[in-house]
């Protein structure tokens, strides 16, 4: 037997990892402080993992401590969604024809703004055909253009929220999240998008600077919805793992398995404009000068 390349080794090693499982098990995680009559209609509609079945505790506590639960699961839940989000993007733009070794893509990923300008002209509708071939290739499609549309439109509302929502994401990740409660807001003017003129449910707000080389300050109020994050966070695991194993086919020569529970909704039925009317964002600018 020969002495294996430096790419074969990197192979070799990058796809020792799991990511989905580890995805799968911070779900797990979260989903132990939702209080057992928080309904998840969403998180119904997804395919979850066998071992979750009889391992599930929710927690039931009372008072203070119930209300730390629930912070603690909006948040966290938010948190989930971006990580596993940014991740399955990533890995989807380094998982190409074109590419021998996908972890020296992922790791050229950086610098100021380039993943997304690089997710933006993938994800394009202008480029859909393209696209879709991508996604064939990615996650072992067979040319199942319906698939792949559907696909898409889950990536493509990924990067949407990926972008309008980094604040409330940056700001709860660190723990620095002002307020994590439910909400109710109606107001005059111009209709949000995908929202309208009112806007209730769960709510993070946080302190956003404005752009480089601005003194603006903003208090931001990003409205989410815990049951949806979830049920995204799921979706995006399961994505991650087809890519994965479809992978492991391919540069490391394992049997191509894919096991038959990783099936998605429909993008539409699992994210309705009801539940897309959920998400939202309110901003007000401070006066930097009072605080000097």
């Amino acid at each position: 037997m020969g002495v294996p390349s430096d790419i074969e080794m990197v192979n070799t090693m990058f796809y020792e990892a799991h990511p989905s499982g580890y995805f799968d098990r911070r779900l797990h995680g979260v989903l132990s402080f939702v209080p057992p009559e928080t309904p998840l209609p969403c998180l119904q509609l997804v395919p979850l993992p066998l071992w979750f079945m009889g391992t599930m505790l929710r927690a039931n506590r009372e008072g203070e401590e119930r209300k730390g639960d629930l912070i603690y699961a909006l948040a966290e839940s938010e948190i989930l969604f971006h990580h596993s989000a940014e991740a399955l993007l990533r890995l989807f733009l380094a998982h190409t024809p074109q590419r021998r070794c996908p972890a020296l893509a992922l790791s050229g990923m950086r610098g100021p703004g380039k993943f997304a300008r690089q997710t933006g002209e993938v994800l394009a509708e202008s480029r859909q055909d393209k696209a879709k071939k991508h996604a064939c290739y990615a996650f072992s499609l067979r040319e199942d253009w319906a698939e792949a549309d559907n696909i898409l439109e889950y990536l493509r509302y990924f990067k949407h929220l990926l972008d309008y929502a980094s604040g409330a994401y940056n700001s709860a990740k660190h723990g620095l999240a002002l307020s994590a409660v439910e909400m109710s807001v109606k107001f005059e003017g111009t209709p949000l998008p995908e929202v309208g003129n009112e806007i209730e449910g769960d709510m993070l707000a946080c302190l956003e600077k404005g752009k480089r080389g601005e003194e603006a300050w903003w208090h931001s109020w990003f409205f989410t919805d815990m049951d949806s994050s979830l049920a995204l966070s799921r979706v995006a695991a399961i994505l991650i793992d087809r890519l994965w194993k479809t992978a492991r086919h391919r540069y490391l020569g394992e049997p191509l398995s894919l096991t038959p529970d990783a099936g998605l909704p429909a993008f539409g039925t699992l994210m309705t404009p009801e539940i897309k009317k959920k998400r939202g964002k309110l901003s007000r600018a401070l006066d930097v000068e009072s605080f000097r």
